[in-house]
């Protein structure tokens, strides 16, 4: 069965004043389906997200949301498609947990005094009981853990009923417990409410035992896109990277090991 595709990106091309950050990207997101995008730190991968969500206007390119350009899609629409979840999990203000989930609704109001109503009381009370966030309802999100923030902001993010969810390093401040935990969500997320996600990340160990599918980014372009089972060897790692690494297959899994070496003296030195 042919999968949905929710996001065709062609041919995209962003610049910083003379630099380009995003040149010749070129990624496909379908439904029902987990795709880690990889890559060196300033290779485009932020850039990537900020230039779908609309904060980022490309020099070039073809943008798709569910085969309508997403130039032609207004804010609202935007943001009734497609839910963010930041990497830095930290909040400023001081926020009841309850009142941050309300703010998922947002994207389905008339108009922000608008008051809420059945369908938006049910719906904050159902994705709060699937991630477990309910009973903290009361609490201040300045008293929550890592792990249980990054909960209440994907919760948060299913609220506002999204058909595309876009996460940049979401366990970056996590430790391995609540990274699993997470990424566990995230995968049953995909499979039983078959959204599509589109996740940053940097742990290629993780990334190989979540996500089907990957990308690996380099310099501003896509370098190899498919199954992640493929496409993590060691000499795309080498390319990707410049790093030197064992791949140890398991259970169509892959371990990655990094290599020793002198390469990296001269960093320390």
């Amino acid at each position: 069965m042919n999968q949905q595709e929710c996001l065709n990106i062609q041919d995209l091309y962003v610049q910083y004043g003379d630099k380009k950050v995003l040149n010749g990207l070129n990624i496909t997101l379908h439904r029902g389906e987990m795709l880690g995008v990889l890559g060196a730190n300033g290779c485009g991968k932020s850039s990537l997200l900020k230039t779908i969500l609309g904060s980022i206007q490309p020099s070039k390119g073809i943008l798709n949301l569910f085969g309508t350009p997403i130039q032609q899609m207004n804010p609202k629409k935007i943001a009734q498609t497609i839910a963010y979840i930041p990497q830095h999990s930290s909040l400023s203000m001081s926020l009841r947990v309850e009142d941050l989930l309300y703010m998922g609704r947002y994207p389905h109001k008339s108009n922000l005094w608008a008051s809420h109503n059945e369908k938006d009381h049910q719906k904050v009370y159902e994705v709060a009981k699937l991630l477990n966030v309910w009973e903290m309802r009361h609490q201040n999100t300045q008293t929550l853990s890592g792990g249980e923030l990054q909960r209440t902001l994907l919760a948060r993010a299913l609220i506002s009923e999204p058909q595309i969810l876009l996460l940049d390093e979401p366990t970056s401040a996590l430790d391995l417990r609540y990274a699993i935990e997470i990424l566990e969500i995230c995968e049953h997320l995909v499979k039983d409410m078959h959204l599509a996600m589109l996740i940053v990340i940097h742990d290629l160990n993780l990334a190989s035992l979540f996500c089907g599918q990957g990308v690996l980014m380099r310099d501003g372009k896509v370098f190899v896109q498919g199954k992640m089972s493929e496409i993590l060897t060691t000499q795309n790692i080498q390319a990707v990277y410049g790093l030197e690494s064992e791949v140890i297959r398991h259970s169509n899994r892959h371990i990655i090991v990094p290599k020793k070496g002198n390469k990296f003296q001269s960093m320390a030195s």
